[in-house]
């Protein structure tokens, strides 16, 4: 299978403002039955002002059923930093490995753990363990889901352009709600129309409390041609971070 992502996206920062972001990639997928999966990519981002050179990013992943009971998967991503106007404007990236399994433990609740490794480009290194629980309350075509996930991050060296500490640990509380307004039809291969509603609480070992709601409402106009919208709003407690985005998406299947 392949297709073709494109996005366009506003960034405001308060010394970075009135910027578009463009972002494209095309994807190419293998599957194999159920048993196997596997992706590659490569992507770029420009902007309309402010960066001159397009940030290339590439990657790809591998899954593997276990026994029908659960599931390996195997990551590979260059991607950017984005979290401030400073580490865009200098292209910092990273490459991020991370392997996860997760088990089926009941045909509503899933449970996995997942290591992760990723070097920047500044030479700084990150290891970051975590554990995650998953409930299904509700499934297709409400959906009604709740989750659990432990994290633990550790840098080698904290950096001031970006948020990289040492013996970091959160806990992250997740609801989401995704609703398929073509009901009948989701489970015989027809063009999705939903959206989906996202809340998540974290709560991390510096006593900060950050909030985040999304949402995304998805068009497969065609069989080839999906168009989706979507944005988020995060802020934190004592004012440590404020983040908001709106995204417009288009993707063609080849």
């Amino acid at each position: 299978v392949l297709d073709v992502d494109y996005a366009l996206r506003g960034r405001i920062y308060e010394d970075f403002i009135d910027t578009l972001e463009s972002e494209g990639k095309i994807k190419l997928t293998w599957l194999e039955g159920p048993e196997w999966r596997a992706t590659g990519y490569y992507g770029f981002v420009g902007y309309n002002r402010g960066i001159d050179e397009l940030t290339h990013l590439f990657g790809g992943s591998f899954a593997h059923r276990i026994f029908d009971c659960g599931e390996y998967l195997f990551f590979y991503d260059r991607e950017r930093l984005e979290n401030n106007s400073e580490v865009l404007r200098r292209h910092f990236t990273r490459n991020k490995v991370r392997n996860a399994v997760f088990f089926d433990i009941t045909s509503r609740l899933k449970a996995g753990a997942e290591y992760m490794f990723a070097s920047y480009s500044d030479g700084n290194v990150l290891h970051e363990p975590s554990l995650d629980v998953v409930y299904n309350i509700f499934l297709e075509p409400k959906k009604l889901s709740v989750r659990y996930r432990y994290m633990y991050r550790e840098f080698r060296h904290k950096e001031r352009e970006y948020f990289s500490p040492k013996g970091y640990t959160a806990n992250v509380f997740t609801v989401n709600w995704r609703q398929f307004l073509n009901s009948e039809e989701i489970f015989f291969g027809a063009n999705d129309i939903y959206y989906d509603l996202k809340y998540d609480l974290s709560l991390d070992s510096q006593y900060i409390a950050g909030h985040k709601f999304s949402w995304v409402a998805n068009w497969d106009i065609t069989k080839r041609f999906n168009f989706n919208v979507g944005g988020s709003i995060m802020g934190s407690s004592a004012g440590v971070y404020e983040e908001s985005e709106f995204s417009i998406g288009i993707k063609y299947y080849f």
